[in-house]
């Protein structure tokens, strides 16, 4: 039985509300077609089911009424709640109807992500600080469950490697033999008490993504707001303004299609979390906050420092010393969201003060002292002078040590524990028009030689990360003169880079070379002479 025809029956049995929330979310993020399939044909109807009869009992009365549809246009306004809408959004009492007071006790999430990073936001979950449970990868992100608003409250607060966090309000079936507009507008326009959400003055902003459907995102956007403001006026309520454009929406709303899925979630973090806060200008070639967390979690640093309190970290190519800052900020176990002043969710009619409070007194005890060391040097004065000013805003200025200079001539007192480094791609050439595609700057050449200088000599025994973007293969690594041992891909703002990995080999001793050295002349010599 194909995947839509057991939806529909699922949906008669089970009173017309067929619109599993997370079973059709885990499949649009997680699992290739053959594997949604089955997916679909052997859990679906169970977990639809079961979530169904879950709701029922914390809601003793829903208005079932279909909207019904005028040919060739908008359709005509009913008010339909979805029991499973309120439930995801989680309302207090005091936010809904006396007969449904109560919500279910899991919420569900979901953390963007660059992709090649779901690793890392897997492990920043993990943490029990966090608090959340049944953490699922998917692609570019990934998803959790929560058994209060607090879960996301903390989420927002604690996530390093993640871009946003989006509460999950509703999903629905988009009927492909349907017009696409008015299964949007009907799937928007009962996802969720919006009267509730979008008090008197409130705006509301609509991002949508259309991935493998038959129509296009535009569409998404032009049905999801329809259908809000239809279901606003229906309630009694005046239509939502539209944002100032330079100011934020109290309500951003995220609305992903994929196939004949539809999901709607909530932006609890508004702008993007690698906006910590500490920075108010960026070099132009410097690494966002969210991809340097990321990196150095794949690097392995959180565990260099759970073994070493006094390690030692260097980026001999640090720029703004993005890498440096955030390496400071996770082993002193520093919050990366005490810094941000805005919230979205703090302007909600369910924002839950209490719990909020908390989850930021919780972050703030957690921080620790740190006795290590993150030491950076760079060729550019002007953006090690961004560095520091960015770094004393962190409050990380006590572990931090910059030194101007070219990487090849800079000289440690001791071997890092660990060095993680973003050499340049020489993208803003090509951007600026000053190279021409396939051409290689000797500048940048000379750049990475200098880099495998540091390494060699500075390096010894030790591992090293390297953020490959070049785009050219391995004509940039080539310059290292080293194999690399691992390599992960991760997309970075439409930029395919990789991560690769280099164990450094021993300095040599004198003996060692002498020994080395008559080894290469004893192969060189043909083999009658030996």
């Amino acid at each position: 039985m194909k995947a839509t025809s057991l939806m529909r029956s699922a949906s008669r049995l089970t009173g017309g509300h067929m619109r599993t929330r997370f079973t059709a979310f885990a499949a649009a993020h997680h699992a290739p077609h053959c594997i949604r399939a089955a997916a679909w044909q052997t859990s679906a109807f169970c977990q639809a089911t079961s979530a169904l009869e879950a709701n029922r009992r914390y809601f003793s009365r829903a208005q079932t009424q279909q909207p019904s549809v005028r040919s060739g246009g908008r359709p005509q306004r009913a008010q339909r709640h979805s029991p499973r809408a309120q439930a995801a959004a989680g309302f207090p009492a005091d936010a809904v109807d006396q007969q449904q007071q109560q919500a279910p006790s899991n919420l569900y999430y979901f953390a963007t992500c660059h992709p090649g990073l779901e690793d890392a936001v897997m492990a920043e979950l993990a943490n029990p600080a966090v608090g959340v449970t049944n953490i699922r990868m998917g692609r570019s992100g990934v998803s959790f469950n929560g058994v209060d608003v607090g879960t996301g409250y903390r989420a927002n607060l604690w996530l390093r490697s993640a871009i946003r966090v989006l509460q999950l309000l509703a999903v629905d079936q988009i009927d492909p033999e349907a017009d696409p507009y008015q299964e949007i507008y009907r799937a928007a326009r009962q996802a969720a008490p919006w009267e509730q959400l979008l008090p008197a003055g409130n705006t509301f902003k609509v991002q949508a993504r259309a991935n493998s459907c038959n129509f296009t995102s535009n569409l998404v956007c032009q049905g999801v707001r329809d259908g809000i403001c239809d279901h606003m006026v229906d309630a009694g309520r005046p239509r939502p303004l539209k944002p100032e454009d330079t100011a934020a929406a109290d309500l951003p709303l995220i609305v992903n299609c994929f196939q004949d899925r539809f999901l709607l979630y909530r932006n609890m973090s508004g702008d993007s979390l690698h906006r910590r806060g500490y920075r108010d200008a960026m070099h132009r070639a410097s690494l966002n906050e969210s991809a340097a967390a990321g990196i150095l979690h794949m690097a392995g640093w959180p565990q260099t420092v759970a073994a070493n309190p006094r390690a030692t970290i260097a980026d001999p190519m640090c720029g703004s010393g993005t890498f440096l800052i955030e390496a400071v900020l996770m082993a002193r176990n520093v919050a990366p969201g005490l810094n941000r002043t805005y919230w979205p969710f703090q302007q909600w009619v369910d924002f839950d003060r209490r719990a909020w409070g908390e989850a930021v007194r919780s972050a703030k005890a957690a921080t620790r002292p740190w006795e290590g060391r993150a030491v950076g040097c760079d060729v550019h004065e002007g953006a090690l002078d961004l560095a520091w000013r960015d770094a004393t805003a962190a409050g990380v200025t006590a572990n931090l040590r910059l030194r101007a200079g070219n990487a090849a001539k800079w000289e440690l007192s001791e071997v890092p524990d660990l060095t993680v480094v973003n050499p340049p791609w020489g993208q803003r050439l090509l951007d600026s028009g000053g190279m021409e595609q396939g051409e290689v700057s000797q500048d940048l050449v000379h750049a990475w030689q200098d880099l495998s200088v540091f390494l060699k000599g500075q390096c010894a025994d030790s591992d090293v990360h390297v953020l490959d973007g070049s785009g050219d293969g391995a004509r940039m690594t080539r310059q290292l003169r080293m194999k690399s041992d691992w390599h992960k891909n991760i997309t970075i703002g439409g930029v395919d880079t990789r991560l690769l990995r280099y164990h450094v080999l021993p300095k040599l001793t004198a003996e060692q070379y002498v020994e080395r050295g008559a080894k290469f002349e004893r192969a060189r010599r043909p083999r009658a002479q030996q």
